[in-house]
């Protein structure tokens, strides 16, 4: 893909000098960077392609290569609604750039974010909404100074390089009588036996409708076929298993020494026995023998502490913050579209961005 300037053009400010430009899945580009910068599952090009399916986007990563370190940022774009412009989302989880770059080195942080506002204009890019990784943090005032940043709260994560008894006795004492209880009452876990996702498919979509989840958390079969085909070796599926019986189970991704929580079901007659505490502890153990460093949890819905951040945080006392980050590089063509959704500019920067996609909006 055409690249947004030439080599050396952005420089994003005194000894920062780079080249940033948006590259395709399959561009050599992408795995270049991601053999130089700590990274996750979805900084990934195959998990873009997932993303993209799911929302018809087109799938991209912003690639700044400056003087001595790298910046990578998956995107996708998308038709802005009653426009001829395009809009930027990070594909679903916690994308956040990526960089090798420490968080001291100002001036490297600057120059890429800089040059990411110079290829989002030049793309005729209306608005940007990217997510924070939790675990990976970024320089926020760098990037503060091309957009928006917001803390939605906090996430849980897993120190897997503690001693598994040390991290038994962190866990709630209600957790670990809840985790005996099912062991002892039968319950085992199962890890890749993928001959069980059909069973969890149907397990997932009954909670999804338990819960009352939107239309969009309700993922056919194909979904998970696609994680399998583009992110192999990196998604994992555990199901808990109560006499060749499906009671709950979870899809799971390992990435660079970091473990997702990415998607759960518990079969409604199997709560009172608690399956996701047993598929939780089990799954750390799990991750911790095969030498991940984390495992993380994320965190309540929309970010909150309500009753599944609760439930989150009975495995671990670490609690990450999560910040969302948002810019507007074309402030005109975002007043238009808002306008064109029938929504005004927000008061503030605390709910949905872009607002145009709001719940609601007229288009």
């Amino acid at each position: 893909m055409r690249g947004c300037d030439d080599p050396g053009m952005a420089s994003g400010g005194a000894g920062g000098r780079g080249a940033g430009r948006f590259v395709e899945p399959g561009d050599p580009a992408w795995d270049e960077a991601l053999a130089r910068v700590p990274h996750d599952v979805y900084h990934l090009p195959g998990y873009a392609r997932v993303e993209a399916e799911v929302l018809a986007a087109t799938p991209v990563a912003f690639v700044h290569s400056g003087e001595r370190h790298t910046f990578l940022l998956p995107l996708l774009l998308r038709a802005v609604p009653g426009s001829a412009g395009i809009d930027a989302v990070s594909p679903y989880g916690y994308p956040g750039p990526a960089s090798d770059a420490p968080l001291d080195d100002d001036t490297s942080w600057r120059a890429a974010v800089a040059s990411l506002h110079e290829c989002l204009s030049a793309r005729g890019v209306v608005a940007c909404f990217v997510r924070l990784h939790p675990l990976l943090p970024g320089r926020l005032d760098a990037l503060a100074r091309t957009g928006t940043v917001v803390q939605h709260g906090h996430t849980v994560s897993i120190d897997l390089t503690v001693p598994g008894d040390m991290l038994w006795a962190r866990t709630r004492s209600n957790h670990r009588r809840n985790i005996d209880q099912a062991r002892r009452s039968g319950l085992q876990v199962v890890i890749d036996d993928w001959s069980r996702l059909p069973e969890f498919v149907e397990a997932y979509h009954e909670t999804m409708q338990r819960v009352a989840a939107t239309e969009s958390y309700f993922f056919p079969p194909a979904y998970f076929d696609s994680l399998r085909k583009h992110v192999p070796g990196s998604v994992h599926l555990a199901v808990v298993d109560d006499g060749g019986v499906l009671a709950g189970g979870g899809v799971f991704f390992e990435q660079d020494g970091i473990v997702q929580y990415h998607l759960g079901a518990t079969r409604s007659v199997y709560l009172p026995r608690q399956p996701t505490k047993l598929l939780f502890d089990e799954v750390r153990r799990w991750a911790a023998d095969r030498g991940d460093r984390a495992f993380h949890l994320g965190g309540g819905v929309g970010g909150r502490v309500n009753p599944l951040f609760h439930f989150k945080a009975g495995f671990s006392d670490d609690r990450p913050p999560f910040f969302t980050w948002r810019i507007v590089p074309d402030p005109e063509a975002y007043a238009a579209a808002l306008a064109a959704a029938g929504r005004e500019l927000p008061s503030d920067d605390s709910g949905w961005f872009p607002a145009y996609r709001g719940p609601g909006a007229a288009a």
